[in-house]
């Protein structure tokens, strides 16, 4: 029986980001897109920590400051590595500016724990609802009550978005077309993406134990949720060259109908949406260059930056992950 790839309802989704020493989590449902810092507009009589105002795909939204909102002020977000959250909060948007934003994981919601009183006195105790904690890479993720974070006078950003709209927003913008939302990465110096209902979670190259006689293109498996995990090298199957391991190497976790398999990656580079308009069928250049493996092309940016979307399925077949998982059952066995 085939299982649909949805969250059960024991985990919770988090997109995770830091401030200064600090992680926090948001859950991805109020997760709209994550974008490079853009040029902000400062606005009159807005509250403290908010930075300002930026256009977003017709949209006004305003730009809150985390480090104020949270009392950090120990410095400027001036990082290369700092990104905006888009966050919906009952219906409206709002940008969240973050230090960096980490990994997408998934957590056992019964490992949810409550505040502890040792919270950092710096930190708003009122903004947080409750802590994970990641054991192996020993730190402690706060998680956000969105609703408190982005409470806002709705007054200022009504006239914000009256008296920039003739600025940034033409009579003839249309309704929010469908979209899809996706987790995108580099290989080299390109970018490509994969539906975020696909990707199980983001981790850092694990160790891994190599497989004799696998395919060039396997690195290796690693056991992840105590569950033998394949590593594929992506780089390889998209005749891309070899992945080179380095600090910012990440392996995004997909699940294949109940099989996790790993695809190492350069580096995460954002999550958003993108309207289906926005999405075409790959040239044929492309699709025989990456042997048929991306099933779309979502130009951004009027069509400057391409992003190449991947089926996480046409990646490896079942019967490699099966020949891998016989090669190590034998092996255990001797």
């Amino acid at each position: 029986m085939k299982t649909e790839n949805v969250p059960s309802s024991a985990e919770t989704q988090l997109v995770t980001f830091s401030l200064g020493d600090a992680s926090f989590g948001i859950n991805i449902m109020n997760v709209q897109a994550v974008i490079r810092t853009p040029a902000i507009s400062q606005f009159p009589q807005c509250s403290f920590y908010v930075n300002g105002i930026i256009s977003l795909s017709g949209q006004i939204l305003p730009v809150i400051d985390a480090r104020t909102k949270f009392g950090i002020r120990n410095g400027e977000i001036t990082s290369s590595a700092s990104r905006v959250l888009v966050v919906n909060v009952k219906g409206k948007n709002a940008g969240l500016n973050v230090d960096s934003v980490s990994e997408v994981l998934r957590v056992d919601s019964r490992s949810i724990e409550a505040v502890p009183a040792s919270l950092s006195r710096d930190v708003d105790r009122s903004l947080i609802t409750g802590v994970v904690k990641i054991h192996e890479d020993n730190k402690v993720i706060m998680i956000l009550d969105v609703d408190s974070l982005c409470s806002m006078e709705h007054q200022t950003l009504e006239e914000a978005q009256s008296l920039l709209s003739d600025h940034f927003i033409s009579s003839d913008t249309k309704a929010p077309a469908e979209e899809v939302q996706i987790v995108s990465f580099m290989i080299g110096q390109e970018e490509f993406g994969l539906e975020i209902d696909k990707v199980k979670k983001i981790i850092r190259f694990p160790e891994i134990t190599k497989v004799l006689n696998a395919p060039q293109y396997i690195k290796g498996i690693t056991s992840l949720d105590d569950t033998l995990m394949p590593i594929v090298d992506l780089s390889t199957k998209l005749g891309c060259g070899m992945v080179e391991i380095t600090d910012g190497t990440r392996v995004v976790v997909v699940d294949l109908n109940g099989t996790m398999v790993g695809l190492t990656v350069d580096r995460v580079h954002e999550v958003r949406r993108i309207p289906n308009s926005m999405i075409f069928p790959p040239p044929q250049i492309i699709r025989n260059s990456t042997g048929g493996r991306v099933t779309g092309i979502a130009r951004l940016g009027g069509g400057e930056r391409i992003v190449m979307l991947l089926d996480p399925h046409d990646i490896i077949s079942y019967q490699v992950i099966e020949e891998i998982n016989k090669h190590e059952e034998t092996s255990e066995e001797e």
